[in-house]
């Protein structure tokens, strides 16, 4: 019966081992990411960050790792831009890359996957921001100033 124990937590732990080593070795990233402070296994930073100024951890971080710092939280990748200047080349000069949505299934089951806020990155959205552009000018929307008083008398 002992035997039967001992068999039976020994194939538990050699499963447990082999998904850990998967799992381990399946999450390399094709690049590496940005350098950062040292993390806790399961928390990551999440203890080092302090939760009333935020922004003093990741100003301290900036001056030891440099203008984009890596951090882990939970199991969740967070990405710190610590200046305006790496913010500015990110947003203006990379913005194909990085100016995508997230995708969810469920846009589509409510029919909401066409509304412009959540459209994915691509020549529909470039077309729905072009419209929304032309529309809400500042100039335009001046010539709605007379239905906006009606619609509120």
């Amino acid at each position: 019966m002992i035997t039967s124990f001992l068999t039976a937590g020994a194939a538990c732990v050699t499963a447990i081992g082999v998904w850990l080593a998967i799992r381990i070795t399946s999450k390399r990233p094709a690049l590496p990411y940005p350098p950062g402070p040292r993390r806790l296994p399961i928390v990551g930073n999440a203890f080092d960050i302090d939760l009333k100024e935020p922004h003093v951890t990741y100003t301290k971080w900036a001056k030891i790792y440099g203008d984009i710092v890596y951090s882990r939280m939970f199991g969740q990748d967070v990405i710190i831009v610590n200046s305006e200047r790496m913010a500015r080349l990110l947003a203006d000069q990379r913005s194909s890359i990085y100016s995508d949505r997230p995708h969810s299934p469920i846009y589509r089951l409510f029919g909401s996957h066409h509304m412009t806020p959540l459209l994915e990155y691509g020549k529909e959205w470039k077309t729905h921001r072009k419209l929304l552009h032309l529309s809400l000018r500042h100039d335009v929307i001046d010539r709605y100033h007379e239905l906006h008083l009606r619609n509120a008398h």
